[in-house]
């Protein structure tokens, strides 16, 4: 039996691409690019608190359960792309909490660094 992420997991790019603290322009970029050829982008931008609702209740579950499905099936892409440290540290977390932390963590970095290069200038 085929598994709908096949071919998304056979993607060169994915499997190039392992976000190990260092390159997280580049794995931003993949999996974006990745998520908007399937259509899941919106789950980098959807936390677990505004999944859709709708005042038909049919429609709303289908629309809760599809939004459930492609919140797992980006995870599971995400996690596919990162070394194992990282894995473990957001097994319980959702896709927009992982993408969240790791940009803030991100720029963190860049202004230490940042005021590291300025003072390593001031005193020369």
């Amino acid at each position: 039996m085929d598994n709908a992420l096949d071919p998304i997991l056979d993607s060169v790019a994915i499997d190039e691409c392992h976000y190990d603290c260092t390159n997280f322009v580049e794995w931003s970029h993949v999996l974006k690019t990745t998520f908007q050829t399937e259509n899941k982008k919106y789950v980098l931008e959807i936390d677990s608190s505004r999944l859709p609702e709708d005042d038909d209740p049919i429609h709303a579950k289908r629309e809760y359960l599809k939004c459930l499905g492609d919140m797992m099936e980006t995870k599971f892409i995400m996690q596919v792309c990162m070394n194992n440290h990282f894995k473990r540290r957001f097994a319980l977390s959702i896709p927009k909490e992982i993408y969240d932390q790791l940009k803030f963590e991100f720029i963190e970095r860049l202004k230490s660094k940042r005021y590291e290069i300025f003072t390593n200038r001031s005193t020369e």
